[in-house]
């Protein structure tokens, strides 16, 4: 249990920095989003309410904090699709809306817990993100290393929808292991294309 709830809150770190490179992307972008300047903060407030929302869920909390913790879950990935769709960055391709829809099929295995209500925040926290992924895609000026990179982490976060519920939190081993790697894999990918997006842009532009 232990080693589950370090490894997940190291990636909710994670997290919180691939969202903070995201909104530095966008911000690097802004003048090229005429009337949509307002648009580039909403990933940064909306990371800011899953993020805290998503370290808060990894300990025990009361019936108050768990609501207060649905209501950061709910409202940031909504923060960021607006945000996103008003930046023209929720294109529907193919590939995005058949991930889409596999993360959202893997609601049919939330019956095998009795909390339903937080596995389907997580769900949620998964699609968005995928589209902060799917966001980053979206750019013309990827380099294609970072587009393969980018694209394996959108995979796996799909992949990680469907065998997360076989985790056993308790011990970590053999094949919960490698589910979490699996997580923690498409984390690192992202926030390492994020990082290499911005200074590639910052070199350019």
């Amino acid at each position: 249990m232990i080693e589950y709830q370090i490894i997940m809150t190291l990636n909710g770190a994670l997290t919180v920095l691939g969202i903070a490179y995201v909104t530095l992307i966008f911000n690097k972008l802004k003048s090229y989003t005429s009337g949509k300047r307002h648009a580039v903060f909403g990933p940064l407030f909306g990371g800011i309410l899953i993020s805290i929302g998503f370290l808060c869920i990894m300990r025990p909390t009361s019936e108050l904090e768990k609501n207060v913790i649905t209501l950061l879950l709910l409202a940031g990935p909504g923060v960021m699709v607006y945000s996103f769709s008003t930046l023209g960055l929720l294109v529907p391709t193919k590939r995005f809306v058949a991930q889409f829809l596999l993360i959202l099929s893997s609601i049919s295995l939330v019956s095998r817990f009795s909390d339903t209500t937080a596995q389907l925040i997580y769900i949620g926290v998964l699609l968005t993100l995928l589209i902060m992924v799917h966001s980053l895609l979206m750019l013309r000026v990827l380099p294609p290393f970072l587009r393969y990179s980018l694209l394996i982490s959108s995979w796996l976060f799909v992949a990680y929808s469907w065998v997360r519920y076989f985790i056993n939190r308790t011990s970590l081993e053999g094949m919960s292991f490698l589910i979490v790697l699996l997580y923690s894999s498409a984390v690192i990918l992202w926030v390492y294309s994020a990082m290499g997006i911005y200074d590639y842009l910052r070199r350019w532009l």
